[in-house]
Order: structure tokens, then C-alpha cells, then sequence
């Protein structure tokens, strides 16, 4: 009914609706996505955490094991419990925490504190600054 032509139309049509339908539902999903993590991140229990965390590696900074130190952290552990049910059902991949000066103090891998991590914009990622918080969404596909 109308030959090929009209079926073409028809077609690239229906597409750019899907396209369209799509688009928006991902923004909206991405939308959810940071104000979950931002509603985590700023939390009372985990900004006090990580400000403690912080204080620790900059008290031990020039420590030659400050990597163990902060591996066997209180705060670390409480930090992973927090987030640990979080990233399983969000099927997200980890977070970091970063220092101002760029390295890792927290981390769901224990192979990971005190690293300096250029990879860690693949990941949940709260990054310490001297006047604010700056959160960064993971997304599920992200490797690291």
C-alpha cells in the first residue's frame, strides 16, 4: 500500500520516534541516577567519614606505609558498608573517594588506597576539594 518508498518513510519515522522515546528516558534515568548518589554522597555518615579518612592519610602522608594505614581504617570499612548494598543493586562497578591532591583514600578495592588514579572518572567518585564535595556518576559498563 503505497510501495516501497512509503514503507522507507514509514520506517525512518518510527525510528526517530524510538530515537526520541529513548533519548528522554535515558535523561531521565541519568537524572534518578545523580540524585541517588548525591543523596548518598552528602549524607551526614558519609561526608564525617570521609573527612575522617582524609584526615588520616594527610596525618600520615609521609608514612612509608600509608597505603596500610588507610587499608585498615575504621573508616573505611564503615564507608564500604555503607555503600556496599548501594553499588550491588545499582550493579555499579565501585567508588573512590579522592584526596585534593588526587589520590585515592578510599576505595572498594583493597588494592587501591593511596594511589594516585587517573582512571577514577570510570567510577562513582566523591573528590574531596577544600570548599565543596563534587560527586561523578558511575555507570554500570564502566571497567577499572
Amino acid at each position: 500500500r503505497g510501495g516501497p518508498l512509503f514503507s522507507f518513510i514509514y520506517m525512518e519515522e518510527s525510528l526517530q520516534a524510538v530515537l526520541q522515546t529513548t533519548g528522554k528516558n535515558m535523561d531521565s534515568w541519568i537524572t534518578e541516577q545523580l540524585r541517588d548518589i548525591n543523596e548518598w554522597t552528602m549524607s551526614k555518615e558519609v561526608l564525617n567519614l570521609a573527612v575522617a579518612q582524609l584526615n588520616l592519610y594527610q596525618e600520615n602522608i609521609d608514612e612509608p606505609h600509608v597505603a596500610d594505614i588507610l587499608r585498615s581504617s575504621p573508616y573505611l570499612e564503615e564507608l564500604r558498608r555503607f555503600f556496599r548494598p548501594r553499588l550491588e543493586e545499582y550493579q555499579y562497578e565501585g567508588i573512590f573517594i579522592i584526596s585534593p591532591d588526587f589520590v585515592n583514600i578510599v576505595s572498594m578495592r583493597s588494592t587501591r588506597p593511596s594511589i594516585w588514579n587517573g582512571d577514577w572518572l570510570s567510577y562513582t567518585a566523591i573528590r574531596i576539594t577544600s570548599k565543596h564535595t563534587t560527586t561523578i556518576m558511575d555507570s554500570p559498563w564502566a571497567t577499572g
